[in-house]
Order: C-alpha cells, then sequence, then structure tokens
C-alpha cells in the first residue's frame, strides 16, 4: 500500500501544499481512516485517500465552499455530520469503491515505475548507440587490414622522404651561405621549402 504526504498528494492533483491542506481541514473526521502519522510526525495518506481529495477538488472547482465540500463528501459517505461517524447503512460498498481505486492507482504506479525504467533504458541505448557511431567514424571506409596497413606505411615513407628531402635543402642552403652569387638558387631551395 503505497502512502503519500501532502505534497505527493498534490503532485498527483496539481495543487500546492496549501491547496490539499485546505481540502484535507473540513474532512479531518473522515480522513482519520485512511490516514496515520509518519516521520516528524508528519500525517500520511493511504493511496485510497486520493480518491477523496480527488473529488474535494472536484468539488473546489465546481465552485463549492470548503464548508460545503466537507458536508457533502460526508453525505455521500453516508456519514453523519452531527457523530461524524460511519453509517451502518452501506459502509461495504464505499469501502470496495475505495479499495477498487487503490488498486488502479497501485497499478498506475507500476505502470510509472515501468514508464520510468523504460526511459532509463531508452538513455542508456542512445548514448551506446552513439558511442558505437563515433566508433565507427573511426573504422576505415570499407578497406582490409592489408590495404590500410599499406596506405599507413606509404604515408610513413613519404613522410620520411619529405624530412630527408628538408634536412637536405636546408644543409644545400647552409652551404650557399656567404656567396653573393647563389641568389637565385637560395629563392629556388627557399620556395621549395615551402611547399614541404
Amino acid at each position: 500500500m503505497n502512502l503519500l504526504s501532502f505534497q505527493e498528494i498534490g503532485e498527483y492533483l496539481n495543487l500546492t501544499y496549501n491547496e490539499v491542506y485546505n481540502l484535507y481541514k473540513p474532512l479531518k473526521n473522515v480522513f482519520e481512516a485512511y490516514s496515520k502519522r509518519g516521520d516528524n510526525n508528519s500525517l500520511i495518506f493511504e493511496s485510497s485517500a486520493l480518491a477523496i481529495f480527488e473529488r474535494a477538488k472536484y468539488l473546489k472547482e465546481q465552485g463549492f465552499k470548503l464548508e460545503e465540500i466537507g458536508k457533502k463528501i460526508k453525505e455521500e459517505m453516508n456519514i453523519n455530520a452531527e457523530k461524524e461517524e460511519p453509517s451502518l447503512e452501506k459502509p461495504n460498498e464505499y469501502k470496495y469503491a475505495l479499495e477498487k481505486i487503490e488498486s488502479m492507482y497501485n497499478k498506475v504506479f507500476e505502470k510509472q515505475e515501468e514508464i520510468i525504467k523504460l526511459q532509463i533504458n531508452q538513455q542508456n541505448l542512445e548514448k551506446t548507440n552513439y558511442i558505437l557511431q563515433s566508433q565507427l567514424l573511426l573504422l576505415t571506409d570499407g578497406k582490409t587490414p592489408e590495404e590500410v596497413k599499406k596506405e599507413k606505411e606509404e604515408q610513413i615513407f613519404l613522410e620520411q622522404q619529405k624530412k630527408e628531402k628538408k634536412q637536405k635543402l636546408l644543409f644545400e642552403l647552409e652551404q650557399l651561405q656567404g656567396k653573393f652569387f647563389q641568389k637565385k638558387r637560395k629563392l629556388e631551395i627557399i620556395n621549395e621549402l615551402k611547399e614541404l
């Protein structure tokens, strides 16, 4: 059996804590059978009390005052307003209805938990999918491992050739330093180095 605080009832009914408490006040004696004291002496309700709160909210939306709401719900529940005790005329019918409502709310709570689990699973799947897609981008474009290895070796070979050529050109440039008639060759070497 789920136990609900004023705040949780407010969340289900889209009401503030004060609005729920105001609905509770004229029906204190009615709610005694559906509530108990929890931690820090706070009042908590059985989930079947939610149906009474819903009815009170509906009546409030229809323009009834809080006192009228209390009387009307007590009449509907066959509770004598003077004695504030349940009538013996139809106690089982109301108890059955509340049990049925409680059962429906329990099913709703279970479905909510299932939905939350499904949402978490979906988020995990989306993360996994994103990771896998990013890793797929790292894979080669349909090339065999031998082709990838060959391309890598060629790339390393070309890099090595560029490095050797650069060293050779720098050496030649150093050799031409201080020679006045080799300006054209110096410019050629500088341009070749820029292209590398």
